[in-house]
């Protein structure tokens, strides 16, 4: 009876080892200043800020972080980063706003028509955002940044952190527990109550659910408040943590993290019960982000970075591949002077084959090389159910400049997913190749073309009857 007691237990253990650890893992930052935010674009492409003006940039989900800016005799720094897509982003702080079109490679500066902090950014699309910071500013822009307008708070009060919905709905928090709603894109604003103090984080899964977060007036007790009215009442989730707590982000209803000082949470059940994954006692923790049910991130003072994966026995037997490509097709011909087909569409099937547990989105890339050059590169994300097919559009590539007699490209697509056991149908490739009909009429273009030659020329003037 005794060892039949003993097996349960032990398989208890396992059972809850295997479906509910979190291992968390340092990263190297590189820097000692302090990270404020921190955002991913996908499983692999990520952004830390903080203070000294630092940006960082990982390309391989964080086995190396690139410094792209850094001043260490300066003070301030950037507070909150964000991502629109694989190219625009925007870092504010101390009366700064950047934005990137490339990914980070080039970071250009936007004028506010303010001097004041900016705690943080959020955007909808390309061109409409908000960011909020010191006194109660809000500005908001609605062609990408070239332009800020001003927006009454009615407020003084510091602004912490802001999060939209859609064009329309939004919510802004900060210090003395102020919560500020509009519902018409920032025209008007208005109170809610909160019943708290200072608040850091504001975070909504719907129009109706969302949380925020940060600690009492004596920072001695963190604070968590949830709605599930769009913020009509935001009700107290106590006994979490005697500490600050700096960022809240949930994936749904359900599933959510908080992190703050010295520690993360993370709750299974919206938030009715929170479970401490991790204490860093060395650091004050003050960003999270989330891109699926087992891959986070998280940034706090002296450049410390985690990073983390849920382990189950479930996420270790994912398997999910590129079955085919669709756009260009093996072998396939493309005519260089074809006004109407200078670029293509790159475009893939992929599948998911297990019937396993829930998995997070995974990363779809293409890659076009030119002999031994990589002239394209993409990457966009995706979620399957068991079973299910997704046809998968990457944005266009256009012929290069030197394509003038004859040019073979080889365009490979895979997946990408940490959980996937099985790498052996995870890759597709289709060889095609590009031809200019020189000069004179080509059938398959319809179309006369004109390079250098007098005869050609004449041949365009009868055509088209000149």
């Amino acid at each position: 009876m005794k060892r039949i007691y003993f097996l349960i237990v032990i398989f208890l253990v396992l059972s809850f080892l295997a479906f509910s650890q979190s291992v968390w893992w340092n990263q190297t930052s590189g820097v000692s200043s302090s990270l404020n935010s921190v955002y991913f674009i996908d499983n692999n492409t990520g952004f830390a800020v903080g203070d000294h003006y630092t940006i960082l940039k990982t390309p391989n989900a964080g086995n190396n972080w690139l410094i792209q800016q850094i001043n260490e005799a300066e003070l301030r720094g950037f507070f909150s980063v964000y991502f629109v897509n694989n190219s625009t982003g925007w870092a504010v702080g101390d009366g700064k706003i950047l934005k990137t079109t490339n990914c980070g490679i080039n970071w250009k500066g936007q004028s506010s028509g303010t001097g004041y902090w900016f705690k943080s950014v959020y955007f909808i699309d390309n061109n409409v955002g908000w960011i909020v910071g010191g006194d109660g500013v809000i500005i908001n822009t609605t062609n990408g940044g070239t332009n800020w307008t001003a927006q009454s708070s009615g407020t003084s009060t510091w602004l912490i952190s802001v999060h939209f919905e859609d064009p329309d709905l939004g919510w802004a928090v900060g210090e003395h527990g102020i919560i500020l709603c509009t519902t018409n894109g920032g025209i008007n604003w208005t109170g809610q109550t909160s019943g708290t103090e200072d608040l850091i984080s504001v975070f909504f899964i719907d129009a109706n659910t969302g949380w925020t977060a940060g600690h009492d007036y004596f920072q001695t007790s963190g604070k968590i408040l949830k709605t599930t009215n769009g913020g009509t009442n935001w009700i107290n989730q106590p006994g979490v943590t005697n500490k600050d707590l700096n960022s809240v982000y949930f994936i749904n209803d359900n599933t959510g993290w908080l992190v703050g000082y010295h520690n993360i949470f993370k709750t299974t059940n919206g938030g009715t019960n929170w479970i401490s994954q991790t204490n860093s006692p060395n650091n004050n923790l003050r960003s999270i982000y989330v891109t699926g049910l087992d891959t986070a991130w998280v940034v706090g003072d002296s450049g410390k970075i985690l990073s983390s994966t849920d382990i189950s026995l479930g996420s270790l037997h994912h398997d999910v591949g590129v079955t085919s490509i669709i756009v260009p097709v093996q072998d396939s011909t493309y005519y260089a002077g074809c006004f109407s087909l200078m670029q293509i569409y790159p475009k893939v099937e992929v599948k998911r084959f297990d019937t396993n547990n829930p998995i997070n989105l995974f990363d779809v890339h293409c890659e076009i090389t030119k002999g031994i050059n990589i002239v394209y590169s993409k990457t966009v994300q995706d979620y399957l159910s068991a079973g299910e097919t997704h046809t998968i559009s990457f944005d266009y590539f256009a012929w290069l400049s030197d394509d003038l007699d004859h040019s073979e490209y080889s365009l490979k697509s895979w997946t990408s997913l940490a959980s996937d056991s099985n790498l052996t149908n995870d890759t597709a490739r289709s060889i095609f190749k590009i031809k200019n009909p020189g000069y004179g009429y080509s059938e398959a273009c319809n179309y006369y073309f004109i390079n250098n030659t007098t005869d050609a020329f004449f041949l365009y003037m009868a055509k088209c009857g000149i």
